[in-house]
Formats: C-alpha cells, structure tokens, sequence
C-alpha cells in the first residue's frame, strides 16, 4: 500500500495469484496506489473490476485516479504526498527508535515544567497500555550526542529545564 484515498481510515487489499504467477486478482478499499512485488511472471492484473495488461518485472506500481487504475511506469509518485518513512515528523518519530528526554535543570517556569513531566508520564502509562512496554527515557544530563545520532528524539520541558531544547 504506497497511497491512501484518506488518510487515518481503514484500508484493505485481498489480493490472490493464480496461472503460476501470470494472472492477479485484487480488491482494493480506500487506496490510490499499490506496489505489487515478486511479478516476475505477471501478464494481466484484475484490479477493483478492472483488467490492465502489465509488463512483468519485480514489480509493478498501479496507481488509481478517481476509479481507474493504470500502471504507473514511472513507479514513484509524483509531487507531495506522504508515503512510508516520510510521513511527518510526529508519525516518523514513532515508526523508528525513539528517545524521550526528561527535563532536569530549572524550568523558566514550574508550572509549564510540571505539565511536562505529567506529559511525559502519561506518554509512558499511554505507551505500556497499547505496546505493553515501556518507551525509552534519559534525563537531558545523560544524553549523548551517540543518542542524538542514533533515536528520534522527544524533548521534554523547556529551554532552562532542557538542556537539549537550549541547545
């Protein structure tokens, strides 16, 4: 699935192979694109009722707009558009190792500070209840610039109390 119709909403495929790999038979709901791989042998793909001619290859990008689908020989689409890895900075930080960043200095003002640290708890009860397990947390002193390179980091606090949010 490389494209959805809307975003957040359910999507599906019920895809199925047959003629040792030449002919395809997909049903799509709420998608515009889709990547179909190990198509080596691939000849004819049924699509949502519609029937296209493929070339075969490794794979095959269909793309659909408004209710026909074609194949998109260029394989990539064009413009901007969200798509795996690159789907904002709050769905990517959260897709890869991620850091929360606990703050420790003196906070510019406590009571934005102390929202912070409740922020922080309730990411981490949030986390255990969906993932059953606990998010990575350091405090601000204890992280490197290894940990910088290495997670997505989620500041907490702010510039006095951070010192990464200073920085």
């Amino acid at each position: 699935m490389d494209g959805l119709e809307k975003h957040y909403d359910r999507a599906d495929v019920d895809a199925q192979r047959s003629g040792d790999g030449a002919v395809y038979d997909i049903k799509t709901k709420n998608l515009t694109r889709l990547v179909v791989r190990e198509t080596e042998q691939a000849k004819e793909i049924k699509i949502d009722g519609q029937d296209l001619k493929v070339k075969s290859g490794p794979e095959i990008t269909l793309a659909r707009n408004g209710s026909t689908w074609k194949v998109d020989k260029n394989g990539r689409a064009s413009g901007r558009h969200k798509a795996h890895a690159l789907q904002g900075p709050i769905d990517d930080t959260f897709l890869d190792p991620f850091l929360l960043v606990r703050p420790t200095g003196t906070p510019w003002n406590d009571e934005v500070n102390q929202q912070a640290l409740r922020s922080l708890a309730r990411f981490d009860r949030m986390w255990a209840r969906f993932f059953r397990g606990h998010p990575y947390v350091k405090d601000d002193k204890d992280v490197t610039e290894a940990d910088l390179a290495k997670y997505h980091i989620v500041l907490f606090g702010d510039p006095g109390s951070n010192k990464w949010i200073a920085s």
